[in-house]
C-alpha cells in the first residue's frame, strides 16, 4: 500500500536519513489499561525504553466505534457472526483518513478466484500448501469466526468509488 499524499494534521513522518519507528495501535482498549493490566500498553512502554523516540499513534475510541459500524457493511453481525475486522481493513481504513490517494499493490479482487487467470499460490509467503483460494472461500463460509476476506475485497471495491484508491497490481476495475 503507498499513501499518494500525507493530510499533515493526521500523520507526520520524518523521512530524513534516520529510521523512525512508528507504532499504531488499534484494538480494545482494556489492553491500553495503565495499572498494569494493559497487555499493549505494557509492551509500548518496554519498547521505549529500549528505542528513544517512536512515534505512537493510538486510534481513538470513537474511531474504533466507527470501525465496528463498518463491520456492518458486510450484512453479517460480528458478534453473532463470530467474525471481526482484519488487520487489512483496519489498515485501509487508517490509511483513507491519512492519505488523499492510496495505491494497492497485491491484492486481488473479489472475483479473482472465479476467473480463468487464476493461478494457485500460498496463503503466506512462509507457509508451502495451504492456497490462497481455498483459504478464502473457506473463511468466508466458515458458520462461526475467521475474517470475510472476500466481503472485505467487495467492500474495498465500494470504498475506491468514494476515496481516491488504485489496485495497481493485479489491476481491478471498479465499476
Amino acid at each position: 500500500m503507498a499513501c499518494i499524499r500525507k493530510r499533515k494534521s493526521v500523520i507526520a513522518i520524518n523521512f530524513s536519513r534516520k529510521q523512525t519507528l512508528l507504532f499504531v495501535i488499534w484494538g480494545p482498549f482494556r489492553n491500553m489499561r495503565k495499572d498494569g493490566n494493559g497487555i499493549v500498553y505494557n509492551m509500548l512502554k518496554k519498547t521505549v525504553d529500549i528505542y528513544p523516540n517512536p512515534q505512537i499513534y493510538v486510534t481513538t475510541e470513537k474511531r474504533m466505534s466507527y470501525c465496528d459500524g463498518i463491520f456492518k457493511e458486510t450484512g453479517k453481525d460480528g458478534v453473532q457472526s463470530g467474525s471481526y475486522l482484519s488487520t487489512g481493513r483496519f489498515t485501509f481504513i487508517l490509511a483513507t483518513d491519512a492519505c488523499y490517494g492510496i495505491r494497492i499493490y497485491g491484492m486481488i479482487s473479489d472475483t479473482y478466484c472465479k476467473t480463468e487467470r487464476y493461478r494457485k499460490v500460498p496463503y503466506h509467503y512462509y507457509e508451502q500448501g495451504r492456497d490462497e483460494c481455498n483459504e478464502y472461500f473457506l473463511h468466508e463460509h466458515a458458520p462461526y469466526g475467521r475474517h470475510r476476506f472476500i466481503t472485505e475485497k467487495k467492500l474495498f471495491a465500494k470504498w475506491a468509488k468514494k476515496h481516491r484508491i488504485t489496485f495497481m497490481h493485479p489491476n481491478w476495475t471498479v465499476s
